[in-house]
């Protein structure tokens, strides 16, 4: 019986021709699906598209149109069916640190953000939002998706898409928002695959739960930096880490004095003026006895602390703590453990 052929099994010849009639019209709507599906993903193909540092991969429909709006625009994104610009590239420099949040208020979304949420990608932080509004088109009044992608590595260079949809499908844009972030790369870091790095002659561990990143080979002759991220967090922070150069007219001081005296120097280069003298602080993180100048933001979103760290007579780690606030504890205790197990590399003999 099992062996039967299916025409036995369908002794009507009527019941036969509905049921020939019945495969034809799944095999067409199949293939037919396979067609739309392979024209879709075949429209859909991503291109690489660079703005030095950063690549980006974006949908290969689109037609770009260089433009400067209040000198930070780079580019507007067209699909080719429409005279809407769907996709606009920003690139902004901030001369000091800046949090992601403090870019997405000046980009200033229309109406109240919704849907806000933020990832690490590797190496770099991405705080997404969305809100929606309203635009006259061809004489229709038609709902729109905002969708606004914020990236940084450094807290210093960003990259911004932000994406118009018609506001049709929400969960699908922001899903292709997201595959999009996902591409975005800054080509002047690498991350570090190792446990240690050695910085002019400090050995740097790092704990679990982070990673590091250093400037590419040609950056890192000018600025030997370890950089830490945390590999999964929902609040920003970055550890910037150097063993920096002793100047001459520093020489004599003790090794605390020292300590003291280049976390304000470099307070004063990265902020570009001096750290109220109320900001100093030392602490103690087991057998180390550390120079700390704390600051915060004028909009108190974001805290900023320099970590001086005597390793030996002749050198000194200094650890930059970046941090919204809700991640200032966990930037600390990290700061704290890489303090606490660096130590001078021993030569091999």
């Amino acid at each position: 019986m099992c062996g039967m052929a299916w025409e036995s099994r369908i002794e009507s010849p009527v019941r036969r021709q509905h049921f020939v009639t019945a495969l034809m019209v799944g095999l067409l709507a199949a293939a037919t699906a396979m067609a739309a599906w392979y024209s879709h993903s075949h429209r859909q193909r991503m291109v690489t598209w660079t703005h030095a540092p950063f690549t980006v991969a974006l949908p290969g429909a689109h037609l770009s149109r260089p433009i400067v709006e209040q000198g930070e625009m780079v580019a507007e994104f067209y699909d080719r069916s429409d005279t809407f610009p769907r996709t606009r590239v920003y690139r902004i420099d901030s001369p000091t640190v800046a949090l992601p949040i403090e870019i997405a208020e000046r980009l200033e979304l229309h109406s109240g953000w919704t849907d806000q949420r933020s990832y690490q990608v590797g190496p770099a932080h991405v705080l997404q939002a969305s809100s929606v509004f309203f635009n006259q088109t061809e004489g229709t009044l038609r709902t729109y998706l905002r969708v606004q992608t914020i990236s940084t590595v450094d807290a210093n260079a960003y990259l911004v898409i932000v994406t118009d949809y018609y506001h049709t499908d929400q969960t699908d844009h922001i899903e292709r928002i997201q595959r999009i972030a996902r591409t975005i790369e800054d080509k002047r870091f690498v991350p570090i695959e190792r446990e240690r790095v050695d910085l002019g002659g400090v050995s740097c561990e790092l704990p679990e739960g982070v990673i590091g990143f250093e400037h590419d080979e040609a950056s890192r002759r000018r600025d030997m930096t370890l950089h830490v991220a945390p590999e999964r967090s929902e609040h920003f922070y970055r550890l910037r880490i150097s063993v920096p150069t002793i100047p001459e007219d520093l020489a004599g001081l003790s090794a605390q004095e020292l300590c003291g005296e280049l976390a304000r120097r470099q307070v004063a280069d990265v902020w570009g003026d001096e750290p109220p003298t109320d900001a100093t602080d030392s602490i103690r993180h087991g057998r180390r006895q550390i120079e700390v100048v704390h600051l915060m933001g004028v909009t108190g979103r974001k805290r900023y602390d320099l970590w001086a760290v005597p390793i030996d007579n002749d050198r000194v780690l200094t650890i930059q703590v970046i941090a919204d606030p809700r991640s200032y504890v966990e930037a600390s205790r990290i700061a704290g453990w890489i303090a606490t197990h660096a130590q001078a590399d021993i030569p091999e003999e």
